[in-house]
């Protein structure tokens, strides 16, 4: 029975054993790597709620750097029209 082919697949029943050993092999391995995952999420990320006030800092410096820039536009755009103008 344990050279049997299963269905008429290619897959024996030692075929089987092997990779239902294989997959408690794989289990394994994987329930590690998401220990080491849930680990890594716990020590070295930072939270939405944690990271909400630096957002709103670089959010607020940036936007005081883009009304800078459209000032300075704006500026050059008058002084332009002003020596056009002659005045």
């Amino acid at each position: 029975m344990t050279n049997e082919k299963i269905d008429g697949d290619n897959i024996t029943y030692e075929d089987m054993q092997i990779t239902q050993d294989n997959m408690h092999i794989h289990l394994g391995y994987m329930r590690k790597d998401i220990s080491e995952i849930k680990t890594k999420l716990c020590r070295n990320y930072v939270t939405k709620e944690e990271f909400l006030p630096i957002k709103r800092f670089v959010y607020g410096i940036v936007g005081l750097m883009g009304v800078g820039i459209v000032g300075l536009f704006v500026k050059l755009a008058l002084m332009a029209f002003k020596v056009e103008s002659g005045g």
